[in-house]
């Protein structure tokens, strides 16, 4: 997902932010609101489990504990978001029976899967990855802040090149690629959910220029800014 807010699934609720899968079920009531400014936007998929008959098996009747975990942490959403746009894409030309679509949709879900096994630490890895969600956290919730990565590593007590170490052990990226590919998912939100133009966006979420924040965008996206927004409205 992208954004951040509030997710309730039945008597189950969640402080949402991006990188977040979940796993709901859609036979409870659901709700969801965004944080003011970070509109919430979900890839989504309906998906039915099958015996080994073919036939639907009613979820509704197992315990909680008998089901995925509602949610997971994905350790790179930028990955994941790959394979849905290559799953979206194969849907679309090829059609919902193709291989391509099961091919895109069992490593999505495998992903997913893996990113529940994640080992779970303790001691002082504990508190290093705790130090760092809560990092992770606040780069999301204030994107455009100033973060400069030396003055970081000295409130956690690390040199830098020690504290980059650390950042990318726990999140698989540098804390430079970390703060702009959290900017540039802030982007897209944006994109999405205002009017504002191109220069506006790029000041308000800390890029050095339009031309900096344009050579960026597109090599995240695969496509500028503008043409992003574009391809947005004619979805809408």
């Amino acid at each position: 997902m992208e954004g951040a807010g509030k997710l309730r699934n039945g008597d189950r609720s969640f402080d949402a932010h991006a990188g977040d899968c979940y796993v709901f079920r859609m036979w409870l009531p659901f709700e969801g609101h965004s944080t003011p400014g970070k509109s919430m936007r979900f890839w989504w998929a309906w998906l039915q489990v099958l015996d080994d008959q073919g036939r639907p098996v009613d979820l509704t009747k197992r315990q909680d504990g008998e089901l995925p975990a509602m949610c997971r942490r994905l350790e790179s959403s930028t990955f994941f978001d790959a394979l849905l746009q290559r799953l979206r894409k194969a849907h679309q030309q090829q059609g919902p029976a193709a291989p391509d679509v099961r091919t895109w949709l069992h490593a999505a879900l495998s992903e997913v899967e893996r990113c529940g096994q994640l080992p779970a630490f303790v001691g002082v890895q504990k508190e290093q990855y705790d130090r760092i969600q809560e990092l992770c956290a606040r780069i999301q919730n204030r994107p455009g802040q100033p973060y400069r990565i030396q003055e970081i590593a000295r409130t956690f007590g690390y040199s830098t090149e020690h504290f980059s170490r650390i950042f990318r052990k726990y999140t698989g990226m540098s804390p430079r690629q970390y703060v702009t590919m959290t900017r540039l998912e802030a982007a897209k939100s944006l994109l999405h959910s205002s009017n504002y133009n191109l220069m506006a966006i790029a000041e308000q979420l800390g890029f050095n220029d339009i031309y900096h924040f344009s050579r960026e965008f597109k090599a995240h996206a695969g496509l500028s800014a503008s043409a992003y927004r574009k391809t947005l409205h004619r979805q809408e």
